[in-house]
């Protein structure tokens, strides 16, 4: 899971899911104190079916030059061999859009793009150096 506080000062807790249907989700959770926790349900609503897979594993919340970035790294996703897409094991990438503080729903403004297309780089985290630049580091297989 992922925690962050937001502008308005509630803090956010997000983390992969997966529906009864075997369809992978991002769920949230949502508290003004950090010790009290009211579930807010899936971030993503119907957005992204074609990259759900049967898990979205490791979701991270960033901001990149101004961009709102969701990462994830789906579990079963089908090969495309014809366009060298989701040929890994393990799959990581992210979708740029916008986080809505009051209704705990990230609104998708891109397509899903893979962070690395190597042999299983997966469930990134970010920190940001004390020189501004922002590092991703994952595991590796």
């Amino acid at each position: 899971p992922m925690v962050w506080q937001g502008k308005n000062g509630h803090y956010f807790l997000i983390l992969g899911a997966q529906h009864d249907n075997q369809v992978g989700d991002i769920i949230a959770y949502e508290s003004t104190d950090f010790k009290n926790w009211l579930f807010r349900g899936s971030i993503l609503g119907d957005q992204l079916q074609d990259v759900r897979g049967y898990m979205l594993e490791c979701p991270g919340y960033i901001e990149v030059d101004g961009k709102q970035v969701l990462m994830f790294s789906p579990q079963g996703l089908e090969p495309d061999t014809k366009n060298h897409r989701y040929e890994n094991i393990h799959n990581t990438g992210y979708v740029v859009g916008h986080f809505d503080e009051a209704t705990v729903k990230f609104h998708v403004d891109t397509d899903f793009k893979e962070v690395d297309q190597g042999f299983e780089f997966y469930a990134p985290q970010t920190m940001v150096a004390p020189d501004g630049r922002r590092i991703m580091w994952g595991w590796a297989g």
